[in-house]
């Protein structure tokens, strides 16, 4: 799609609370900080098995021809990211490659990953 005029209707996805929020709903937020420091693998872990789930939902919107991709994670806050950019980089951004690169190679728009200075590219 080239482009796009007044009235157009597009297939879409969502992703609603896609990485950093499922992580803190699921243990935590001091909890999944503090394993970040301490027990880094464990972090990892559960980063990559919501992630696993995600793309499971990815395969499911690309079958399906979805054209548009929302991701409904909230990295920043006004002026800041909540993380530190090192520990982003470390323990979130090789998770969110993995659910962006289906969608990439696909063509299909990826839009409001809420994350102040933040590129997973």
């Amino acid at each position: 799609m080239d482009e796009f005029e007044p009235g157009d209707l597009f297939l879409s996805g969502s992703h609603r609370d896609t990485l950093w929020e499922k992580s803190y709903m699921l243990v935590g937020m001091e909890n999944i900080m503090t394993y970040m420091h301490t027990d880094p693998e464990y972090a990892r872990e559960i980063l990559h098995r919501i992630m696993d789930f995600q793309l499971g939902l990815a395969k499911h919107y690309l079958d399906l021809g979805v054209e548009i991709v929302g991701m409904g994670d909230d990295l920043g806050t006004q002026s800041s990211l909540l993380i530190g950019k090192d520990m982003l980089y470390e323990f979130f951004v090789p998770e969110y490659r993995r659910l962006f690169d289906p969608y990439k190679a696909s063509g299909v728009i990826i839009c409001f990953l809420h994350a102040v200075a933040l590129n997973p590219y």
